[in-house]
């Protein structure tokens, strides 16, 4: 094989490599799943939700939009509808991580590890509170998670009463210093998911 072959193949592969990459990075947002559809393809499917019962979304002055998108998410994470949850993280560019993760790496299943399906859909059923920036004012729950509540007592307890986390998780968190490093979730007036994320 001659030297300019070698040196085409490689340039080939380097950008097969940028290309595939950038169509990670940047996913297209489609239509949104058709009812049952969605449901259809994953009947099978099995995450950290399955055969867990869960109380319903916590509401408490919330707007309408917002309450709409948090009973979708609540939904979809119980039905464990990866597809679902993948489509709307992308349209919304919902913030999943520190690092650099794709609404398909964070949804994936199984997810044993993270169990992220079961802290969406139980991190919905806590009191929410309020964070806003000059940007958007959006809910956030649990509550703990916000400024105004973040030194709370009774937020605080809110996270062991309803079984999201343990009361010694939470007396660690609280030693540490550092604040609520547990999972929340952020959804504008507007209905935008826009965030779930767990960490400092």
């Amino acid at each position: 094989m001659s030297r300019r072959t070698t040196t085409l193949s490689a340039l080939s592969a380097v950008a097969l490599a940028v290309g595939g990459a950038l169509a990670v990075a940047t996913p297209s947002a489609t239509a949104a799943p058709a009812a049952g559809a969605a449901a259809t393809s994953t009947t099978a499917a099995r995450c950290s939700t399955s055969g867990k019962t869960f109380r319903k979304v916590n509401t408490l002055n919330v707007p309408s939009r917002a309450v709409h998108t948090a009973r979708r998410l609540q939904t979809d994470a119980k039905d464990c509808d990866k597809r679902a949850l993948v489509w709307r993280a992308t349209k919304d560019r919902t913030h999943l991580s520190y690092g650099f993760q794709t609404p398909a790496q964070a949804f994936a299943i199984p997810d044993r590890q993270e169990r992220r399906y079961w802290y969406l859909a139980k991190a919905l059923t806590i009191k929410p509170g309020t964070s806003k920036t000059e940007f958007a004012t959006y809910k956030v729950w649990p509550r703990v998670a916000t400024r105004l509540h973040a030194n709370k007592d009774a937020a605080w307890q809110e996270l062991v009463t309803s079984g999201m986390y343990s009361q010694r998780e939470v007396n660690a968190m609280r030693r540490s210093g550092i604040g609520y490093t547990g999972w929340r979730v952020g959804v504008s007036a507007g209905g935008r998911w826009v965030f779930d994320i767990a960490g400092d």
